[in-house]
């Protein structure tokens, strides 16, 4: 049978692990919360400089910078519109 004072030495022992075991949890803890922040701040600088630069942008776009190429043909207008029958029963002048 244990004495009183074997008892409480185990005992000390065992809170002296436990209080180690808890320091090197800690420990680990801070290192891997600290890793984890730089590397998600990394992740954002390394985000943010491709933004700024433009990397993101969309290539196919024209650049607005660029001057326009020269044509030899003149343009014609697009615009397809014919004015509409004056007959038209639907038709209202708002005016």
């Amino acid at each position: 049978m244990a004495t009183n004072k074997q008892r409480r030495e185990a005992a000390r022992r065992q809170l002296q692990r436990q209080l180690e075991r808890r320091a090197e949890e800690a420990r680990k803890r801070r290192r891997n919360t600290l890793v984890g922040v730089a590397a998600f701040t990394v992740v954002v600088l390394v985000l943010g400089v491709l933004f700024l630069s433009g990397a993101f942008d969309d290539d196919d776009a024209a650049d607005p910078i660029a001057e326009p190429e020269a044509s030899t043909e003149p343009e014609t207008p697009a615009c397809s519109y014919a004015p509409g029958n004056p007959e038209n029963p639907n038709l209202s002048d708002v005016g």
